[in-house]
């Protein structure tokens, strides 16, 4: 026995609906810990963030639409439904987790992450040596990570629970031209969600900027589309002007300074640091005892705290000079001390 046509569709509906509800959950946890990006006007802020919230998860739950839309006969059987549950729970169970990171990390780089955070995460060994940090600073964001996916999951067996409930009841109708008519509708809402409206040019990051306030852009993009937006843009070729031999000719790096005149002890001491923020020094935040040592230069000194960023990370800063400052605290930090 089979429930009516329409029941399928049901709960496709249910299932893309409670997984926006958690998007849109995840969304206000984002406003929550970073307030700078929420512009105060709330109905724009939502709707832009529904449509591409929306997007997003037509995009990252295309398998589960494949499964919903293609009619069999074992589409209401146990195993088919688990292999759907555990499709729908694992694939947004990663979206909501990337969307949680953003929240904590948004206050570092200013922006949403894109394909390239992947990169970032293989490329050394930094996120593994901080990430019993970030963890426990983060607490709250993992607690409420661990909610929305107990809440997936207990969402799915009641979905379960409700199609044992359905074809207990009986057979449904067995309409050719409806069950079309339903299968091109849902196809053709697919196709819109995809595309993010139905506009000629499908929605794209930059589109954002039209619907709201450049601050609140960041809360109104969700990270799982930035990464899917951005995982085919094309990098810089990295540039081959000349052989490292003929750059040596011509402004070779290590040079010996030969000089008749003598040597003359001047007292100026050049000090740069490396993914060090203004914030970690206790000479400017009273209160704290971070760097008692270089505190005690600083008394003794003149100090330059205040650099200018030509980018919002170092790896972004592509034509950065030797004075430029990240904002991430990751770039370099200049001072200059005149020691007596």
């Amino acid at each position: 026995m089979f429930p009516a046509k329409w029941f399928n569709y049901i709960l496709l509906l249910k299932r893309l609906g409670f997984i926006l509800l958690l998007f849109q959950i995840s969304r206000l946890a984002f406003a929550f810990v970073n307030p700078s990006t929420f512009s105060g006007e709330f109905l724009p802020v939502f709707l832009a963030g529904l449509r591409y919230d929306i997007t997003a998860i037509f995009i990252l739950n295309s398998v589960l639409l494949v499964l919903h839309l293609y009619h069999s006969r074992y589409q209401y059987e146990s195993r088919y439904q688990i292999l759907i549950s555990f499709i729908s729970v694992f694939t947004n169970a990663l979206a909501l987790l990337f969307n949680l990171i953003d929240t904590a990390w948004f206050s570092f780089i200013q922006k949403r992450s894109t394909a390239d955070i992947f990169g970032f995460i293989m490329g050394g060994d930094d996120v593994s040596n901080n990430l019993p940090q970030y963890l426990l600073d983060y607490w709250y964001l993992l607690l409420l990570w661990v909610l929305m996916v107990s809440g997936l999951i207990l969402f799915e067996k009641r979905i379960r629970k409700e199609i044992e409930v359905k074809l207990k009841s009986g057979p449904g109708f067995f309409n050719i031209p409806v069950r079309i008519l339903l299968f091109f509708f849902f196809a053709g809402i697919s196709v819109i969600g995809f595309r993010g409206g139905i506009q000629l040019k499908p929605l794209s990051v930059q589109t954002a900027a039209k619907l709201v306030p450049s601050a609140s852009i960041p809360l109104v993009l969700n990270t799982p589309y930035t990464i899917i937006k951005s995982w085919n843009d094309q990098l810089l070729d990295e540039p081959d002007f000349m052989s490292m031999t003929q750059a040596n000719d011509i402004l070779p790096v290590h040079f010996d300074n030969k000089s008749d005149s003598a040597f003359r002890h001047y007292n100026v001491v050049l000090i740069i640091m490396e993914s060090f923020s203004f914030e970690h020094i206790s000479y400017y935040n009273p209160g704290k005892s971070t760097t008692p040592f270089f505190d005690s230069l600083l008394l003794h000194s003149t100090s330059f705290p205040n650099t200018f960023a030509n980018a919002k990370r170092s790896i972004e800063g592509i034509h950065g000079s030797n004075f430029a400052s990240g904002l991430d605290g990751s770039a370099i930090y200049k001072f200059r001390l005149q020691c007596q």
